[in-house]
């Protein structure tokens, strides 16, 4: 290999290689950065899991189960059983509409013990450690004193415990709110204060090596009144962060990738039209004895170092930027401090694979390029411009002169149009997807703010209570359940309304029959549930079934809901009291936290949803970042390379007495609409990655975005390409500008 002439080629076209090792290194960074950050974040997650002896699920029932009934349980079924209790403490203050709760759990605790975030675990009585994401939303710090139930406690340290690792109020809840609900830990002695002023719960977390769970729960239902029965893979606490930190870090792979392919592309079109302006000099060593192979061996060599140097700025500039990228898991899931590792994935993804695919793509196209006899290259440059048979048929006879150029310059350099084609589309899906994501969330809160049809909803412990207090609100029936698709259960909510309510306006309610039920929209768009179809609601604690006939659509469109009138909700799930258990109202109640086993409002919400736009800003600003900068460069780049390939032809257009202007529509203008072209299907594509991505990170949640994207969105992304190309036509001009008429006088046979 000729070292000292791949040098002098480097330098000769320092610029565009220069450029070159920058998009490399760019895609190397995303690809390792994010998989780096989210495969340390996940095992952190799995090591404080491990540490903290994570349960494999919990149940709660009416009873409380004695020592003894426990350890008969244990040897039964060859399970672990632990008996949990918590209280939650409403530190609202008097004067605001919010319930602020604090639930209190005791650090004695084997299953799901509790894990250290920074500071000290309390020792005393009057020690407790928070929730870091409380406490900060709360404005506590360490060393500050929190009163509960008139009893001043000291915040000594920050803490979680794994079963809070995404701290929701409810299993079934969809986004935590540290504004609204925390967790603290306390001493034994601390619990027990607590316990004389304060309503307890009582909950039991198992450990099941012997897989006997289900067995459990047919013994548990069968003789005590089970309330509820969670196992860890069913439990929106523990898989919502496995599922959001996966999700990044495949789209980054896949933006990588794609973006490795068209760098990979363009450099081995810019040296295809090396190998072209050389031709005669290859026919000559092709003559002398030099084969194919050491040929192609020498024109791989300089991509070969491109790429090398690109992963050798971007691995370290990913690494750098691994650690910041954890902010996007940080600002939603609590566990303690963990080390960053690199996994043997990351040397494949940010390694391996953009060498393989650069090599691979740059040898089948250099290869068809060599494969010319010596005579042939011998010719020269314009020995391979013939006229190609699909320039024969499209004469374009009816066009302008201008417009006809512009075309038959297109079908001659297809080569290249396709790259452009294909790096305008690579960069505007990037960008248009980052697009998606943020507006998909923001057309929710959207929605949530003009459409939600109530302020707050109570559940309540008694229905005793729900009745004191219906006169205020309007009662409503809603059960939480499961059904399958896909092999799979998923979660849906079925709600029982009266059809004259003051809160849905739904008029459908009132002529649906036996088992009819309206679906909101996103139960198509997710599961692909069609109008007509039957679908079978379960019941996990009883494993009963409730076949349920979707008629149409319902407007209210905030979650994976099904809604029916108050009397066809009782008739399918074969109920013979009164169906209600929820209380709407557009006011807060007054009344004592104790009597309420759940409160939703919908600044709740809107605010939670908020957390989840902040998480999602760090990453669709990335994708917005680099699909911008993709976009401008590959046109430059693309455009630059069929100008210098052109060069003699512009040569002998300007001693044809063209002018500048002209010569600027001929060469530059004319492929605006390949641009266009790239930019149309990026939408779809768009679509079809933001719906992936929501699908899921949302997978056993019953909350859905819709992908979305507003058209000042799409206003907005098409700006940015016409931006784009026509600044990089501006730069191009003084290019064309340059060119000299003695140009075309070279290379002449």
């Amino acid at each position: 290999m000729n070292f000292k002439r791949l040098f002098r080629d480097f330098k000769a076209n320092l610029t565009k290689n220069i450029t070159f090792i920058l998009l490399v290194a760019l895609s190397v960074t995303v690809i390792v950065g994010f998989n780096r950050s989210m495969d340390s974040y996940l095992q952190g997650v799995y090591k404080f899991w491990s540490d903290c002896n994570i349960e494999d699920g919990h149940f709660s029932i009416t009873e409380s189960f004695s020592k003894s009934k426990i350890r008969q349980l244990e040897n039964k079924y060859h399970i672990l059983l632990e008996e949990y209790k918590y209280t939650d403490i409403d530190l609202s203050p008097s004067f605001s509409d919010t319930h602020i709760l604090l639930r209190i759990m005791s650090t004695e605790r084997n299953i799901n013990s509790v894990g250290l975030i920074s500071g000290l675990m309390p020792s005393n009585t009057y020690e407790i450690a928070l929730d870091p994401k409380f406490a900060q939303a709360q404005g506590y710090s360490l060393g500050d004193t929190i009163t509960l139930s008139h009893m001043d406690y000291k915040i000594v340290g920050y803490a979680i415990s794994p079963d809070y690792t995404y701290t929701l109020q409810e299993d079934s809840d969809f986004l935590n709110n540290p504004n609204t609900f925390g967790v603290g830990y306390v001493t034994s002695l601390g619990y027990k204060n607590l316990e004389n002023t304060n309503t307890l719960f009582t909950s039991y977390s198992y450990k099941d090596p012997s897989g006997h769970c289900d067995i459990l729960k047919s013994y548990l239902d069968d003789h005590f009144h089970l309330i509820s029965f969670v196992k860890s893979k069913d439990n929106a606490r523990l898989n919502t962060v496995i599922n959001d930190v996966n999700s990044p870090k495949t789209i980054a792979l896949l933006m990588g990738l794609l973006l490795i392919a068209i760098v990979a592309f363009t450099i081995s079109i810019s040296i295809k039209n090396t190998i072209a302006s050389e031709s005669q000099t290859i026919g000559i060593l092709y003559s002398q004895g030099f084969n194919k192979n050491e040929l192609l061996g020498y024109y791989l060599s300089l991509p070969c170092l491109l790429v090398l140097l690109g992963i050798l700025v971007g691995y370290p500039l990913g690494m750098l930027m691994s650690s910041p990228l954890t902010i996007m898991a940080d600002q939603q899931y609590t566990i303690p401090p963990f080390v960053f590792r690199s996994t043997p994935f990351i040397y494949f993804g940010g390694v391996f694979l953009p060498i393989f695919i650069s090599i691979s793509i740059t040898y089948i196209t250099l290869s068809s390029s060599l494969n010319q006899t010596p005579l042939s290259l011998l010719r020269g440059h314009y020995s391979s411009n013939r006229v190609s048979n699909l320039e024969k048929h499209l004469t374009f006879k009816h066009f302008s002169f201008f417009n006809r150029f512009r075309l038959k310059d297109i079908i001659r350099e297809k080569g290249s149009m396709i790259s452009l084609f294909l790096g305008v589309l690579i960069s505007m899906f990037i960008l248009v997807t980052g697009l998606y994501f943020r507006d998909s969330i923001l057309n929710y809160i959207d929605n949530l703010t003009k459409d939600f049809p109530y302020e707050y909803m109570y559940t309540f412990k008694s229905n005793s209570d729900l009745d004191k207090y219906s006169k205020q609100g309007e009662q409503v029936a809603f059960s939480s359940l499961k059904f399958e698709v896909g092999g799979h259960l998923r979660t849906a909510s079925l709600y029982g309304i009266q059809p004259t309510s003051d809160f849905f306006d739904i008029p459908d309610l009132a002529v649906l029959q036996d088992n009819e039920v309206l679906m909101a929209p996103c139960m198509h768009t997710k599961f692909n549930i069609q109008v007509g179809e039957t679908v079978y609601l379960i019941n996990e604690l009883t494993d009963e079934k409730y076949p349920i006939k979707v008629v149409g659509y319902c407007d209210y469109d905030f979650g994976q809901y099904f809604y029916t009138s108050n009397s066809v909700y009782t008739q399918i799930l074969k109920q013979h009291t009164s169906p209600y258990n929820g209380l709407l109202t557009h006011i807060p109640l007054t009344l004592d936290s104790n009597k309420i086993i759940n409160l939703t409002s919908k600044e709740n919400i809107i605010s939670s949803t908020r957390n989840i736009l902040s998480m999602i800003s760090v990453f669709t600003g990335i994708m917005i970042v680099v699909g911008v900068a993709v976009l401008i460069i590959v046109i430059y780049l693309l455009m630059n390379m069929i100008l210098e390939k052109g060069s003699i032809n512009i040569s002998m257009v300007k001693i044809f007495g063209y002018t500048p202007k002209e010569i600027n529509k001929l060469y530059l203008n004319g492929t605006v609409f390949i641009v266009i072209l790239g930019f149309l299907p990026a939408i779809p594509a768009g679509h079809w990655l933001c719906k992936s991505f929501y699908d899921f990170i949302f997978a056993e949640m019953d909350k859905y975005f819709l992908p979305y994207i507003y058209p000042t969105s799409l206003l907005l992304a098409f700006f940015l390409m016409l931006t784009g190309y026509f600044g990089s036509s501006f730069l191009l001009k003084r290019k064309i500008n340059k060119i000299a008429l003695t140009e075309a006088l070279k290379n002449r046979e």
